[in-house]
């Protein structure tokens, strides 16, 4: 399934070290993804929205955050080397979410990212898709 859905909407190349570095670790394997495109993140959003028939007030609207804002607190990463990569530098990120095929996804775009080890910052955009766990 999840092979099907960025076939659906190519988001980029799905990438193992960033995933275990920005998202839960006490998740079950799949709940998040991340992947990294080259592509503006302008025009990912744009494909995700239009999957989106009914956006929540504020979804998928850029806002400018420092790092520090734009990566929350859940992941293994080391917030104070982050903040020192990007030095105050504000990164552009976009949310928002919807229900395919009866499956709430939530998305997080950030565009510049991190590599993985922390020392340079990548253009393009970096996609975090969380599969929301259904309730029981």
């Amino acid at each position: 399934m999840l092979a099907l859905m960025a076939a659906a909407v190519p988001l980029g190349t799905p990438h193992q070290a960033l995933t275990r570095l920005f998202t839960p670790v006490a998740v079950p394997p799949g709940t998040y993804v991340v992947y990294t495109s080259s592509e503006a993140i302008e025009t990912l959003t744009a494909r995700l929205r239009e999957l989106d028939p009914s956006p929540s007030p504020g979804a998928w609207e850029p806002s400018r955050p420092e790092a520090h804002g734009a990566f929350g607190q859940e992941g293994l990463y080391d917030g104070a080397r982050l903040a020192r990569l990007f030095n105050g530098k504000r990164i552009t990120v976009v949310r928002g979410s919807f229900v395919k095929d009866g499956q709430r996804l939530a998305y997080t775009l950030v565009s510049p990212y991190p590599d993985a080890t922390l020392s340079r910052i990548v253009e393009g955009t970096m996609v975090i898709e969380f599969r929301v766990p259904p309730l029981e």
